[in-house]
């Protein structure tokens, strides 16, 4: 299967990770990439598709279109003149509302911020970010020399919250750095702690049992389907106050946080890669061609 996808361009992080997976699946002489500024070089140019090499197909050669939100319906209509079979709207915005026109055109449209309870129609469906199989090297939990870190922009009140009260804590990380900086200190980590952005979704959630640190999260309001499963997986707090309380404890037993940490890189790498972010459009497009 030839597909294409149409993408404002990077960074737009649930496309972007879908594109990486479909690239990894099938090949990149079964991926056609249009993106509004798809340049190697550029500063706004995610991390996730550098080395795949330039695109060889034609929209024309394609069989199913991946578009964006950001994309205007416009010129995905323009795209599906020239593409066969179904259009998967990829909604990887912020906010739990919908675009109309987008669902209008979709055959499938997948949503990251779909919240708990929500009641749509079957085409309608959650979809959140995975893991880019990036390198990391990763130390062995026993050579974990950083108890505890957390790195993320304010972009919700939370976040502010949780790193002052990670940096008050004895040995932890807290505050900004640069994305490979940040995977060089968290590969290093016992506990990654993770909270919402401006969506429920964020990739510290994802990237941190990646990195083989174990995932302390705040619960997330949204579904993902297959999740960690809790105190097996991942560990999880509703408020900074018992984020604080898991950490201690986790702390004084750094067992637990090996045994979590290695159960969390395990289900990450049998559920939560790009490739099976994929592999569920894959699946939706074969689907809307029987």
């Amino acid at each position: 299967m030839k597909i294409a996808i149409a993408s404002g361009g990077s960074p737009d992080y649930l496309i972007d990770i879908v594109a990486d997976g479909l690239i990894r699946l099938t090949g990149r002489n079964h991926v056609h990439l249009e993106y509004n500024r798809w340049d190697p070089a550029h500063s706004c140019y995610s991390q996730l598709m550098a080395g795949f090499g330039p695109d060889r197909l034609r929209t024309e050669d394609c069989g199913a279109l991946v578009a964006s939100t950001r994309v205007p319906v416009a010129t995905i209509r323009d795209f599906k003149k020239r593409v066969g079979g179904p259009v998967i709207v990829l909604d990887g915005e912020d906010w739990p509302d919908l675009s109309p026109e987008h669902l209008t055109i979709a055959s499938v449209y997948f949503k990251r911020e779909y919240l708990r309870g929500s009641s749509h129609p079957a085409k309608i469906r959650p979809l959140a970010f995975g893991v880019i199989p990036e390198k990391v090297e990763r130390h062995t939990f026993q050579n974990r020399d950083v108890p505890l870190i957390f790195s993320a922009g304010d972009s919700a009140g939370i976040r502010s919250a949780v790193r002052a009260r990670v940096e008050a804590m004895s040995g932890a990380i807290g505050g900004g750095m640069s994305h490979d900086t940040y995977m060089g200190w968290l590969a290093r980590s016992k506990i990654g702690v993770s909270a919402r952005g401006a969506g429920w979704d964020t990739y510290r959630y994802w990237e941190t049992p990646w990195a083989g640190a174990m995932l302390l999260s705040q619960r997330l309001d949204i579904v993902i389907e297959d999740d960690f499963v809790e105190g097996q997986e991942a560990l999880f707090f509703d408020d900074v106050g018992q984020m604080e309380m898991i950490a201690r404890s986790l702390l004084a037993e750094t067992w637990r946080c090996a045994d979590i940490g290695t159960r969390g890189l395990h289900a990450v790498e049998e559920r939560h890669l790009s490739t099976h972010r994929a592999a569920r459009v894959i699946d939706a497009i074969e689907r809307t061609r029987v």
